[in-house]
């Protein structure tokens, strides 16, 4: 699952809308579950290739059964580091579940948006990428569920920003409007909107 969506549409930019992407190989279908739980993802992580920085965190995070917010801190500081030392100064979200949402500066030119990727993945790479997007997937999807647009509508429903009966068909017709904000029942720029959709994957801009 990627968080790092730095295109830009008409209205809304929708990153992953709720098509039950998951963040890892694991496959745990029949319960409609990523996998059982976290540390099996942590242990799937350490198998491949991890840095002394993740690996250090994800053998805590096996025995923790999750992610520390500090270390979820200092990967994201050490991901921003990065970015800025290769140019780029990325502007800071701090969301509602604890999740920090980065944006670069406006690109336009194509080759731009290429090197901008580029980097991106390089400083994921080599910082603390698999420690951001295993703790982002902790908080933003606890219970691990394969179907983001359940997900996604139980916390716009608990947040109190849509009725509790907000189901996923719901947040499904919410986001088929063809970006028109006017017919949404809800207010995308509300911090609890933006907290519930960042946790899945979906991040929200908007062309004044």
């Amino acid at each position: 699952m990627t968080k790092r969506v730095f295109g830009v549409s008409s209205l809304i930019v929708l990153a992953l809308l709720a098509t039950g992407c998951s963040a890892s190989g694991s496959d745990d279908t029949d319960s409609g579950k990523i996998a059982s739980s976290m540390s099996v993802l942590f242990e799937e992580a350490l198998a491949g290739e991890v840095n002394d920085f993740e690996r250090a965190v994800l053998e805590r995070g096996v025995e923790d059964g999750r992610i520390g917010q500090s270390d979820y801190a200092e990967a994201t500081t050490m991901y921003a580091t990065c970015m800025s030392g290769a140019g780029y100064a990325l502007e800071r979200t701090d969301h509602l579940n604890g999740l920090i949402e980065f944006q670069p500066p406006a690109l336009t030119a194509s080759q731009e948006i290429d090197d901008l990727m580029a980097m991106d993945y390089e400083c994921m790479s080599t910082t603390g990428g698999n420690v951001i997007r295993l703790y982002e997937l902790q908080q933003g999807n606890p219970s691990l569920l394969r179907d983001t647009a359940t997900v996604a509508a139980e916390c716009l429903a608990a947040s109190g920003v849509v009725p509790p009966d907000f189901d996923k068909e719901d947040y499904r017709q919410a986001f088929s409007s063809d970006g028109k904000l006017s017919e949404l029942s809800f207010d995308v720029t509300d911090p609890r909107v933006g907290s519930c959709l960042y946790g899945i994957g979906v991040t929200v801009g908007i062309d004044e």
